[in-house]
């Protein structure tokens, strides 16, 4: 049986005294749900329609995560090229590993010095 409109509004007041990180939750989930075609479809069209925003989502995450930047860096070299006439390249992994290199002690990364760091980004 579905919960009258009184009902959820005593849920809400509830959950927003005794925890608020779980009443924002639940605030965007029934913004998600009343945005969008959910509350009028069947079960099978529900599962469809969330697993192509599920979908969706893990294309953008991992594009902000794994692509741009290196996107970025190249746009960068290029504009500066452009600018100066000088090439530029960034080698990000020589600099994670000049800054942050693995202690054989206790195998915990410690912050090497930033004086090295000009000598991997060659111009």
């Amino acid at each position: 049986m579905p919960a009258t409109a009184q009902q959820v509004l005593e849920k809400q007041e509830n959950l927003k005294s005794s925890n608020y990180l779980l009443y924002e939750l639940n605030k965007l989930y029934y913004i998600y749900f009343y945005s969008t075609p959910l509350p009028y479809s069947t079960l099978g069209e529900a599962i469809v329609f969330n697993s192509i925003i599920i979908s969706l989502a893990t294309l953008i995450i991992y594009y902000a995560i794994f692509i741009l930047p290196f996107q970025l860096l190249q746009s960068s070299e290029k504009v500066y090229y452009y600018m100066t006439g000088h090439s530029i390249t960034f080698d990000v992994l020589q600099i994670i590993h000049t800054i942050f290199y693995l202690n054989g002690d206790n195998s915990t990364f410690v912050i090497n010095s930033w004086s090295d760091l000009p000598k991997i980004i060659r111009i």
